[in-house]
């Protein structure tokens, strides 16, 4: 079993109130985050998210548009180019 399949199975129990071992989310509250991220909305629910890992700053952040039906990672184009001003303006 991989280990997100065995978070999978974890994830679930929790959900149901079965967890008969200790609840393993409960230690990373503790810790800071690991991702810093913003977000920017449409009035239709749709919008932009700007991902950077905060443990890897060589990395560009990933910026992404979602939907209802998931996301898509953008790298170039007009939307990304408005998302990356926004990010280096906070």
């Amino acid at each position: 079993m991989n280990r997100l399949q065995k978070r999978e199975e974890q994830a679930e129990l929790l959900a149901n109130g079965d967890m008969t071992e200790e609840n393993p989310l409960v230690e990373a509250q503790d810790f800071p985050n690991r991702f810093e991220t913003l977000s920017f909305f449409f009035a239709e629910g749709d919008g932009v998210e700007i991902v950077r890992d905060l443990d890897n700053e060589e990395a560009d952040p990933i910026v992404s548009y979602f939907h209802d039906s998931g996301k898509i990672e953008l790298t170039q184009g007009s939307l990304f180019e408005w998302a990356m001003e926004r990010w280096e303006e906070q």
